[in-house]
């Protein structure tokens, strides 16, 4: 099995409202209106250069390389490498059309609609592949689909990152439903190694805990 890397620096979110009256649809709302449905307005903002840094770093990409970042949002994370990788070969799936209409001018045309149960790629086809925070909005059944047609595509089985929701006891649980009630996999973190376990899943993972703002509450 693989280990864990943290690609993106950001795997604690701070929470203690009611549950949140998420978007379902990734649509309009869950991208762009208020946070309380989604992000709150999901924009470029450079953010995600440093990690395409990390990750062409880590994973020794170039120019030759072909990355695919399934559930790629507004393709944000494909900018970046373009940006600090020129020639790379990116590719994203979403299953949210608005995020493909409003994506990053530079990498429209390079996300493709698509679960990621279903990869319309070749085996073996790319260097890298990642998935942040996409998984658990799968089913279990779909996850394990998911994952299975990611490792399809994986030319190199220790180049591939996912990072996921999780928690570690019934606080974390408690607050990650509440701050993401729509997703459907809701793992613990030795769920998540059992499923990597069980389909011999052997690149890198990273979670993401969702935490009280009240640090008394966290005991």
């Amino acid at each position: 099995m693989g280990k864990l890397f943290n690609l993106t620096n950001a795997n604690v979110k701070l929470y203690d409202g009611p549950p949140r009256n998420m978007d379902p649809t990734f649509g309009i709302a869950y991208f762009d209106k208020t946070r309380d449905t989604g992000y709150g307005g999901y924009h470029y903002d450079g953010r995600w250069t440093p990690v395409a840094e990390t990750l062409i770093s880590h994973y020794q990409l170039n120019a030759e390389s072909k990355v695919l970042d399934i559930g790629c949002g507004k393709g944000f994370l494909l900018k970046g490498l373009l940006e600090a990788c020129p020639g790379i070969e990116v590719r994203g799936t979403e299953v949210s059309s608005y995020a493909i209409e409003n994506a990053h001018p530079d990498v429209k045309g390079l996300i493709d609609f698509g679960s990621a149960e279903k990869l319309d790629y070749p085996d073996n086809y790319f260097d890298c592949v990642t998935s942040i925070n996409t998984f658990h909005f799968l089913s279990p059944e779909s996850g394990e689909i998911a994952l299975q047609e990611m490792l399809r595509v994986l030319k190199y089985p220790q180049k591939g990152f996912i990072q996921v929701d999780a928690f570690v006891n019934d606080i974390e649980r408690e607050r990650l439903l509440a701050w993401a009630p729509i997703i459907k996999s809701v793992f613990s973190v030795d769920e998540w190694l059992d499923l990597f376990k069980k389909k011999n899943y052997q690149s890198d993972f990273f979670w993401t805990f969702v935490r009280p703002q009240t640090p008394e509450k966290f005991q």
